[in-house]
């Protein structure tokens, strides 16, 4: 059995489907060459419908000009990418038409602020290490009914009534936020609905497979759809401000980095420190967004007395209701 992938055609990968039928995991380091191979395909083609109609656990068509079978065609063929990618680098790989083709809106965005780093990693406890590996065991375990071929097909799990009173109150709602919204926005939301259904299973699953005594089958629970509920209210909210920061003019797009900067070495810092860090690759530059961020109430300058002779040095800080947001 194959469960993750680091690299592979859309060609390859349906072969691998045709002998995983319960779907597998994707990992890209750097997704900017996923998206760059996406238009290489079959000179001139292109594998973004493929990816499109994978996001369905649709069918997945492959006709090849050399190799055997000529044809590959898988059902219900479910794949799962993760990546990580550069902040820049995506806004580049998203212009070139994959917003507007419904692509972006299938991604999960998550773009943590950045943080210094003050304490070495802990790691994970051993039992919690072993109760995960023994989850997953279970998971891939789990028996899939065959139809009249002997092909494994998918099957559904019912909601208690209480699950399904905590999906009705969350799909109404969201239905007046959709209406609201316009544009790639828009497009995202429709899709982070489905996604809500989505991490239920997954809660509730994880749920039932950690516990030994645990039933494959059994409805899925009001605290799984709660817990779904509130992890894609945070994707909401998380795509909102990203999507947000694609349409941003260039100033505002380059003081939000700054902030986020300060914010990320402790809320301080000197225009020398940012020449260091290549934030900026001359001083008056640096000056002119700090003054403008001076102006604007979210950044205040400090003077700090330094050892030895002479005056004192200069540092900008942000102010404390911009440190805390």
């Amino acid at each position: 059995k194959v469960v993750l992938a680091t690299d592979t055609t859309i060609e390859r990968l349906a072969t691998i489907l045709q002998d995983n039928p319960r779907g597998i995991g994707v990992f890209r380091d750097e997704l900017s060459s996923w998206f760059r191979n996406l238009t290489k395909y079959g000179k001139g083609g292109s594998d973004v419908s493929h990816w499109l109609e994978l996001f369905n656990d649709g069918v997945l068509r492959i006709h090849r000009k050399t190799g055997t079978p000529k044809y590959v065609g898988v059902r219900f063929a479910n794949v799962s990418l993760c990546g990580t990618i550069q902040p820049e680098a995506l806004r580049t790989c998203l212009a070139a038409g994959n917003i507007e083709n419904g692509l972006a809106s299938r991604f999960l965005f998550v773009a943590p602020p950045k943080r210094l780093v003050t304490e070495l990693p802990s790691g994970l406890p051993r039992e919690t290490v072993e109760r995960w590996g023994a989850c997953v065991r279970r998971l891939v375990d789990i028996e899939l009914p065959l139809d009249d071929k002997g092909r494994a097909i998918p099957f559904g799990l019912p909601m208690t009534d209480e699950a399904r009173a905590a999906w009705d109150a969350f799909y109404l709602a969201h239905q007046r936020r959709l209406h609201d919204a316009t544009g790639a926005y828009a497009g995202a939301l429709s899709k982070l609905e489905r996604y809500t259904l989505r991490i239920a299973l997954i809660f509730h699953l994880i749920d039932t497979t950690d516990d030994p005594l645990g039933d494959d089958v059994s409805p899925i629970t009001e605290v799984a759809v709660r817990s779904a509920v509130s992890t894609v209210e945070w994707f909401i909210g998380e795509t909102q401000r990203i999507y947000e920061q694609w349409d941003e003019p260039d100033e505002s797009r380059r003081l939000r980095r700054l902030v986020e900067w300060l914010g990320g070495r402790g809320g301080r810092a000197a225009v020398r420190d940012m020449l260091a860090a290549k934030l900026y690759r001359r001083a008056d530059e640096a000056e002119a967004d700090l003054q403008t961020l001076v102006r604007a109430g979210d950044v205040e300058t400090l003077l700090v007395k330094r050892d030895g002779p002479g005056r004192p040095g200069t540092e900008y800080a942000l102010r404390r209701r911009r440190a805390a947001s």
